[in-house]
């Protein structure tokens, strides 16, 4: 935790300077690390990640603000308001099957075709879509132990990131989760046509690190 908060205070300090040079102006650096520690408390107590001023936000929020006719900063909480109602109003799911309707890509003999629908009801396959972040990461979680609930037979899960547009470090508490509960029912979790940024992203937030026997990235392939 003293790493977190030496790094995190590190951070502040090298982009609120760096917003300077962009924004032409000084900046109150007092002012800006008592604002992310007051906004980190306050976000531990509902089990928040740890947070921090970003370059690449402000600026948005920045330019959005003074393209508006009021010059209001309600311009930047109205993006992300449309934001979180968009996404968190369509299923991250857009397919979910069972091994044994799960049509493989690849060419193989009849006795391994044979196999595949012996032992296909112990797959499930998900096949993600749009954008996970906090406001529709947990529906995962949710589903598979419904799933789960229902099966138990199920001893392998695919999850498909070939429809997924992009993944927000708050949805990595949910893989978390998912790992947990896979660790628990003894499930093997593989992941599919994971672009590189995501699977950076799950790798630095150790949901795959160290976890090989429960996180396996098949790339573009399904098994």
């Amino acid at each position: 935790m003293l790493a977190i908060t030496l790094l995190s205070t590190i951070a502040i300090l090298f982009n609120a300077t760096g917003l300077e040079v962009l924004l032409k102006k000084d900046i109150n650096f007092n002012r800006e690390l008592c604002v992310a520690g007051v906004g980190n408390v306050l976000s531990s107590l509902v089990g928040g990640i740890t947070g921090y001023v970003t370059i690449t936000d402000t600026m948005l929020n920045h330019k959005t603000q003074h393209s508006a006719a009021t010059h209001s900063r309600l311009a930047g909480l109205f993006a992300i308001g449309f934001f979180i109602v968009k996404y968190s109003h369509v299923s991250v799911i857009k397919a979910t099957l069972k091994g044994d309707y799960l049509q493989s890509n690849k060419q193989r003999d009849p006795h391994t075709q044979e196999l595949l629908q012996q032992y296909g009801n112990e797959i499930l396959y998900f096949q993600l879509q749009i954008f996970l972040f906090f406001g529709n990461a947990d529906a995962l979680l949710k589903e598979l132990s419904n799933r789960l609930s229902k099966s138990k037979e199920v001893h392998y899960v695919i999850y498909d990131f070939s429809h997924l547009t992009g993944l927000d470090r708050s949805a990595t508490v949910s893989f978390e989760k998912i790992k947990q509960l896979a660790e628990k029912k003894n499930i093997l979790i593989m992941l599919t046509d994971v672009d590189p940024k995501v699977y950076d992203l799950l790798e630095k937030s150790n949901v795959i690190a160290g976890s090989a026997h429960q996180f396996i990235d098949v790339l573009k392939q399904i098994c």
